[in-house]
């Protein structure tokens, strides 16, 4: 191979190779449904029979009912059939097919109930002459009216006319439905005295495809067949009058009383019936049977006219006399309803326009909204799983009780919090779709616990205390290095330190108060934070009173002290109160009960003092407290010297 030709060979096989390895799609068919789609109440359910053809239910009334129209359902097809009427009485026309009425596509109202009438077939035992047969009528918007309505057929002419049946159509007013006229009944033969008269067989009803099969239905009946008296030949061949298809009953023969006549049957239904019943028209077949011989077709069918002549015995109807017999029943007719019905499931739409069953979304810690999910049609909504407890769902709209990161509680002991979320529409189909939440972690404020973590507290201390309390101050986020400070309007007579420790700074003095209005009232607001987010707490603390030794300082002079001249004698006290003033242990004049001046715990008391010597003195004060939270108190011993005076008076 040349170098072009196999360039040529391997450029074709690289093209080649993308079609080769193309996936194959295989498309499913879509499986048929079965009768437990159709979700459908009767008001008598024994009279009704439901199928399937394709995706479609049918439904067929065979007596009058009610029925509950599904959810989901708007449009139904209906095809009424009337009642076939009787065949007349000796040798009488075959009775005609119900008439019908087919409605393509007819709006309903799900959730409604529709009344159903079914015509039922003519009573060919009325010795006056046969009935006609019953309308079917349908009413489905339960207002009492039927409005749709199609008429049974009439009888056979009788031995006079022997004229057939006439064919039920439909009633007026029909809007956009089709009128279907049925099969009209066969006439009897015009010589029923002599001879072989023949009938003729009834005309065909009309078609339907409603069920998935193209069925007949209202067919006339057959004519009833010309007697043969007893001059017959020894050989007879005589044959039914065949019913129309649709169900159309067959006319009857007649046998003679010549016993010696040999009798064969030919034609219409002779291979099913008895010698003993020859002289009576066959039934029209009702709602429920196909007729023979390939006569196929339900409901609505005419009886076949009886036969003519005295020769009949054995009949099954006593009231007639051998001259008279009875003509066949009407066939009962029948109302179908076909519809769709909706089994399909709502889609769901969840986060990030999931539509499948599953779904996700994080959200933060101590926030409680989720989601809320959106459908294609109209449903209803419920929740379920593991973790559906913590869930609240309002319509659609799906929140949370708010999760803690640092304390997962989910049934795996995560923070991944699962909850199925199920929507069901009307026609009770569902969809299910599982949300996976995650709880991410965010940053938390600090949270100062004293007080049990009160915004406002109250703290009340003795006066002369430091340290106070600690504000015990935590942050949930691990690592966190958290900071302290003070604010308010005492603030500057506190401290706070590092680890949160509250104190006076300094001790406080309930003497001598410091606090901004001095009540010993102290506000001050305390701070932590972790860099970011804090948290404070106000707190008003109260000093209090406590009993206190009195306490004197040393006395003090003013000056040297020379005998015979006065000098000032002082003492500082911590508190109120009178102070006594002795030299040797004796008391001074003037200096028995001085006053005690300053404030807090701070007082002084003076006078004045004229020694009455010269040498060493020893100079004493005792001290007399005002309040009673105080005890007395004697001070220090001051030993001076007092000199000779050197001046003259």
């Amino acid at each position: 191979m040349s170098r072009l030709s196999k360039r040529g060979f391997f450029a074709l096989l690289f093209a080649l190779v993308p079609m080769l390895v193309q996936p194959i799609t295989i498309q499913k068919a879509a499986a048929a449904i079965t009768t437990a789609a159709c979700r459908d109440t009767f008001g008598t359910p024994g009279n009704v029979s439901v199928s399937v053809t394709g995706n479609d239910c049918v439904i067929k009334f065979n007596d009058s009912s009610t029925w509950g129209i599904p959810t989901g359902v708007t449009s139904v097809r209906v095809l009424l059939v009337g009642g076939g009427a009787a065949g007349y009485i000796d040798g009488g026309g075959g009775g005609g097919g119900g008439g019908g009425l087919a409605i393509s596509s007819l709006t309903v109202a799900a959730g409604t109930t529709a009344n159903i009438v079914v015509g039922s077939g003519g009573n060919a035992d009325n010795p006056a002459g046969a009935g006609g047969g019953g309308q079917s009528k349908l009413d489905t918007n339960n207002d009492g009216t039927f409005d749709w309505t199609a008429n049974g057929g009439s009888v056979g002419g009788g031995w006079l006319s022997r004229t057939g049946g006439t064919a039920g159509s439909a009633a007026s007013p029909q809007g956009s439905a089709t009128v279907l006229t049925g099969g009209n009944g066969g006439s009897g033969p015009t010589n029923a005295v002599a001879g072989q008269a023949a009938a003729s067989g009834g005309s065909n009803g009309f078609q339907s495809d409603i069920t998935g099969t193209n069925y007949y239905y209202g067919g006339g009946g057959g004519g009833g067949i010309s007697s043969h008296n007893n001059n017959s030949p020894s050989t007879v061949s005589i044959g039914y009058a065949d019913g129309g298809q649709g169900g159309g009953g067959a006319g009857a023969a007649q046998r003679t009383r010549n016993s010696s006549v040999t009798w064969t049957y030919t034609g219409g239904d002779a291979a099913t019936q008895s010698l003993t019943a020859y002289c009576e028209g066959n039934a029209g077949y009702p709602g429920t049977t196909v007729g023979f011989n390939g006569r196929d077709g339900y409901g609505g069918g005419g009886g076949g006219g009886s036969a003519f002549g005295d020769g009949c015995t054995g009949t099954t109807n006593t009231t007639y006399d051998g001259e008279r017999n009875r003509g066949g029943f009407g066939g009962r007719g029948v109302v179908i309803i076909r519809y769709t019905p909706d089994v399909t499931a709502p889609v769901i739409t969840g986060p990030n326009s999931a539509t499948g069953t599953t779904s996700s979304i994080s959200i933060s810690e101590n926030t409680t909204s989720v989601f809320t999910f959106s459908a294609n049609e109209s449903v209803t909504w419920a929740k379920s799983g593991a973790d559906q407890a913590r869930f609240t769902l309002t319509g659609s709209t799906l929140t949370i009780t708010a999760r803690d990161f640092e304390t997962p509680q989910s049934t795996l002991s995560s923070n991944v919090y699962v909850v199925i979320l199920t929507a069901t529409d009307i026609s009770t189909n569902s969809a299910s779709q599982t949300l996976s939440v995650t709880i991410t972690n965010v940053n938390e404020a600090p949270v100062i616990g004293a007080f049990s973590g009160a915004d406002n507290a109250t703290y009340s201390v003795a006066e002369n205390t430091g340290g106070l309390y600690n504000i015990n101050a935590t942050d949930v986020d691990a690592g966190t290095t958290l900071t302290y400070s003070l604010t308010g309007t005492d603030a500057n007579d506190f401290s706070i330190s590092g680890t949160g420790g509250l104190a006076f700074n300094p001790a406080a003095d309930f003497e001598a108060p410091t606090d901004s209005d001095g009540n010993n009232t102290y506000v001050v607001v305390t701070w932590v934070s972790d860099g970011a987010l804090s948290d404070s707490q106000t707190v008003t603390i109260t000093v209090t009173n406590s009993n206190e030794s009195g306490s004197l300082g040393t006395p003090t002079l003013s000056a040297t002290p020379y005998k015979g001249v006065s000098v000032n004698l002082s003492v500082s006290i911590n508190a109120a109160g009178k102070v006594r003033f002795l030299v040797g242990n004796k008391r001074i004049p003037n200096c028995l009960a001085v006053s005690a001046t300053g404030s807090g715990s701070t007082f002084t008391a003076t006078c004045a003092w004229k020694p009455a010597s010269t040498g060493m003195q020893n100079l004493t004060a005792s001290f007399t407290p005002t309040s009673g939270t105080f005890t007395s108190a004697t001070s220090p011993t001051l030993s001076v010297r007092v000199f000779k005076r050197t001046t003259t008076r």
